[in-house]
């Protein structure tokens, strides 16, 4: 008795390419890592042992996002730089970027204020990888704060 039959080949839709960067890789445990690096097949990851260092290095190698250029270190030749363009240009406040701050922020000269801090304020994900400037009245440069997006969060 023969029996036909056939298959139906589903077109298999390719999930796009899956990009980290080193601030994430860097919250995750080595065992996470691990996983990517099976998931990601890099076969570097998965068959050598390596601590988390190497492992985070790796995937930044074949899986690395595009770094943002932030300002993160103080430099006061630059901090003059930037207020003397403030004061030079108009400032024009943009009416399609809402961004809206409900409390009062405290920050203190000289102190960093990290991930942990939970700092967090709604933003647009465009705004993702960019600085902002905390200007005083007198366009004097108060601030400059890195915006960064953890994850899939908006704020």
């Amino acid at each position: 008795m023969d029996k036909y039959g056939y298959v139906i080949k589903r077109k298999e839709e390719k999930a796009p390419d899956k990009r980290y960067r080193k601030a994430e890789l860097e919250l995750m445990t080595t065992f996470q890592l691990r996983e990517i690096c099976r998931k990601e097949k890099i076969i570097q990851g998965v068959l050598n042992p390596m601590d988390k260092e190497e492992l985070i290095r790796i995937i930044l190698r074949y899986r690395g996002a595009d770094e943002y250029f932030l300002i993160e270190e103080p430099d006061e030749d630059g901090m003059q730089a930037m207020e003397r363009i403030l004061r030079e240009t108009r400032l024009e406040e943009r009416q399609d970027i809402r961004v809206s701050c409900g409390s009062k922020i405290t920050a203190y000269e000289g102190l960093v204020i990290g991930f942990y801090d939970g700092f967090t304020l709604p933003y647009e994900k465009s705004l993702a990888g960019t600085n902002a400037l905390v200007v005083g009245g007198d366009r004097t440069l108060c601030a400059v704060l890195n915006v960064v997006a953890m994850g899939n969060r908006t704020d």
